[in-house]
């Protein structure tokens, strides 16, 4: 992943003033732009469900990605993350003990590398 798309989804997932989609918008039209604003919506929409669980959400690192699942009222949503989108999770919604499952890609992001080597899993199990 790069750099330039975590910073882009870690200023849209943050507390604040919101990030004007019209003063920026040669950077939204761009692949990673949109890949940016694709994987802030779904971190966003991850916090809500599990602002409204019924229990504490369940999770399970399996080598580079995380499975996390929601028990809600209506039924459970299972999700899986990256390390890096599970450090950025861990700003905005509270997560069950032990969010230093994702302690190495932190680790990486607080030192400004390593966020290049992460690649991001576009298939099976978004959501």
């Amino acid at each position: 992943m790069h750099a330039f798309v975590y910073r882009l989804v870690e200023r849209l997932t943050q507390e604040g003033p919101p990030f004007s989609r019209n003063r920026h918008f040669h950077t939204f039209e761009s692949p990673e732009g949109k890949l940016a604003l694709r994987i802030a919506r779904r971190l966003r929409s991850v916090a809500r469900d599990i602002a409204r669980a019924s229990e504490p959400p369940r999770f399970q690192r399996e080598a580079e990605r995380i499975r996390l699942v929601i028990p809600l009222p209506d039924g459970a949503r299972t999700t899986w993350l990256s390390l890096w989108e599970w450090q950025l999770l861990s700003r905005i919604a509270p997560l069950p003990l032990g969010r230093d499952v994702g302690q190495p890609a932190q680790q990486r992001a607080q030192a400004g590398g390593g966020i290049d080597e992460v690649e991001l899993d576009r298939g099976r199990g978004r959501g």
